[in-house]
């Protein structure tokens, strides 16, 4: 592509508490092949050192041959449009002041994206990734191939196993029961090229590496702030999906470390109370506000997964699916301690 006549690409990472991440990400996208784009971090409140070992590495621990040109912003300063409209800026870092989840923290970002104007893409990355220095490439080459595209996503691969797919680009959703399965889980990146039809099956785009379009994010809107964690993107595509289609770039590769950005392991393993939380609450709230005559056959697969729980001793995790089955989301808030 011709840089000069090539799309502009606002990247946004949202850190919580885990800048050692955070650099690592940013550290690859540096060595991107594809280059006009700008980066903006996104800090959720951390309540570690995140801030300054950031600006540490924005400011300190760069060659000088980089130029990385900062500008940081409040969330009052989003909110108020307060903004610089100077180009040169090449990192904008955005500190949001409270954890206002994985929809409202990367909504920051969008906003300010959407106030400025001056973009054509947005690439929402998980802070927990690295990226292939030609992931971006091979995204703009899928997406500016067809209007209709409004997600398109990456071959996810398991950061420390990077012979094995974590999905190719997202996920089916299953409108009845309100689960999700990652197309390609766990294959061979080896099979990777036998694979023909997982655009076919894609309902929905995983937020680990998603590139949005200015007229999906003008249209659509940004993701829903009710869903915190977990769904937004289910949501997102659904909303999205009488006017654009979704794809994967599958030349496109992002290394991810499952659940580091929070600090959950696979959804096999015994969850946090966090993460049992929203799965579960947010499970009932994408059925509820999508397709609510399934919400009789969802409660009765969360139920199936409480007696699941239950036989692999994560008693903790099935306390709380039963309880958000039941409606007693408040009183789970209180007894795990699980604040917004």
């Amino acid at each position: 592509m011709n840089h000069n006549s090539s799309p502009l690409v606002y990247i946004v990472i949202l850190n919580w508490n885990r800048a050692a991440y955070t650099i690592q990400c940013l550290e690859s996208i540096q060595n991107l092949t594809y280059k006009n784009f700008k980066v903006i971090i996104c800090d959720n409140g951390s309540t570690d050192n995140s801030l300054i070992d950031i600006r540490h590495w924005l400011y300190d621990a760069q060659d000088e041959s980089k130029q990385i040109k900062v500008i940081e912003y409040s969330l009052s300063d989003i909110k108020t449009r307060q903004l610089s409209f100077d180009s040169t800026f090449s990192h904008i870092l955005i500190k949001n002041g409270s954890n206002l989840g994985y929809a409202g923290g990367n909504n920051v970002g969008l906003k300010y994206c959407l106030a400025l104007n001056d973009f054509d893409y947005v690439w929402i990355l998980n802070n927990d990734t690295v990226v292939d220095q030609d992931a971006l490439m091979h995204l703009l080459h899928r997406s500016t191939g067809d209007s209709r595209i409004g997600l398109c996503g990456s071959v996810i691969l398991y950061r420390h196993n990077p012979l094995i797919i974590q999905c190719i680009g997202g996920a089916k959703f299953n409108k009845r029961f309100g689960i999700t399965t990652l197309l390609g889980h766990k294959m061979p990146i080896s099979e990777l090229d036998k694979v023909t039809n997982y655009e076919k099956n894609l309902d929905y785009i995983c937020g680990a590496s998603v590139l949005v379009s200015k007229k999906f994010l003008e249209e659509v809107g940004v993701m829903d702030e009710e869903f915190f964690l977990y769904y937004e993107e289910v949501d997102w595509a659904i909303r999205g999906s009488e006017k654009f289609i979704i794809a994967t770039a599958i030349k496109s590769i992002v290394y991810h470390t499952e659940g580091g950005s929070i600090g959950a392991g696979s959804l096999r393993k015994k969850q946090s109370p966090v993460m049992a939380f929203y799965n579960s609450i947010n499970r009932i709230r994408i059925i509820k506000k999508h397709f609510p005559h399934n919400i009789y056959w969802t409660r009765i697969g969360m139920f199936v997964s409480v007696l699941g729980r239950f036989l692999r001793s994560d008693y903790q995790s099935g306390s709380i699916i039963f309880m958000n089955i039941i409606g007693a989301k408040s009183l789970c808030r209180f007894i795990y301690r699980i604040h917004r």
